[in-house]
């Protein structure tokens, strides 16, 4: 859910979700926590999810959907035929 939906928990349904054994604060605390200690890497930006993003824009600003569909198959492609080659890695 988190990685390609953007909605957000919010602390209340946390806490519901534990059945009242945590509270605010531990939550707040353990979430900080986590983050400083994963130096804030959660999820860094794929390519596709570039491609994605780079996509939502294009149709934002009334570019053809035959357009974006032939950019988005092309970066698709090119995305993943990078993997192949150890020269983009």
């Amino acid at each position: 859910v988190k990685l390609y939906n953007p909605t957000t928990l919010s602390i209340s349904s946390l806490i519901k979700l534990s059945r009242g054994h945590f509270n605010r604060e531990h939550i707040v605390l353990m979430e900080n926590s986590i983050l400083w200690s994963l130096t804030w890497n959660v999820h860094p930006p794929t390519p596709l999810c570039f491609v994605r993003h780079f996509i939502s824009l294009l149709e934002e600003s009334g570019c053809p959907s035959d357009v974006t569909l032939e950019i988005e198959e092309l970066a698709r492609f090119l995305t993943e035929i990078s993997v192949c080659d150890y020269y983009f890695t």
